[in-house]
């Protein structure tokens, strides 16, 4: 039994479920009931803030998703790099095999907030693999006054230039 003209509810809900209850208002004597009925639900899901990181063609990738409040998540458009896939815990992990940018939407939900509702877009970016000199001579064999000739070669089209160091004296590049 209260005697103010105000009744404040408050708390922290800890289960989701139907509630009903009925409050009545007393004025002269006077009993005004007033029932209440609805449902404690659960919190609306939501992404963290985060981006994920670049993956590399032929590295192996793993990246975890993360929010909060969901129970359930999907992907609901564009694709993945190739190579990679995300599973129910909203883990992504392969090995990225085409560079390249994908961009893809992935949705939270929980038995109270359809799937759709909370989105966010991901993009990974996807570096080439380093390229591999496929000739294997190392260390290269010149003698002075001895003629010399050799072809690098790589897996990939590349560009070659010289990083840093010197050629030996005598001795030139040419494609």
């Amino acid at each position: 039994f209260f005697e103010d003209p105000w009744l404040h509810l408050g708390g922290t809900p800890s289960a989701r479920g139907p509630y009903a209850f009925t409050l009545s208002v007393g004025v002269d004597g006077v009993s005004y009931p007033q029932q209440f009925t609805g449902t404690v639900k659960w919190p609306m899901p939501s992404f963290a803030a985060q981006g994920l990181p670049r993956a590399k063609v032929g590295q192996p990738y793993s990246a975890q998703l993360s929010g909060s409040n969901w129970s359930e998540l999907g992907l609901i458009a564009g694709e993945l790099p190739a190579g990679l896939s995300m599973d129910s815990s909203g883990e992504i992990s392969g090995v990225p095999t085409a560079a390249g940018a994908s961009q893809f939407m992935v949705t939270l939900s929980n038995p109270d907030y359809a799937p759709g509702l909370v989105l966010k877009s991901f993009i990974i970016f996807t570096d080439p693999a380093a390229p591999i000199f496929t000739d294997g001579v190392d260390p290269l064999e010149f003698q002075v006054g001895e003629p010399f000739s050799h072809t690098f070669t790589s897996d990939q089209e590349a560009e070659f230039s010289i990083r840093s160091g010197a050629l030996p004296a005598g001795t030139s590049l040419t494609s």
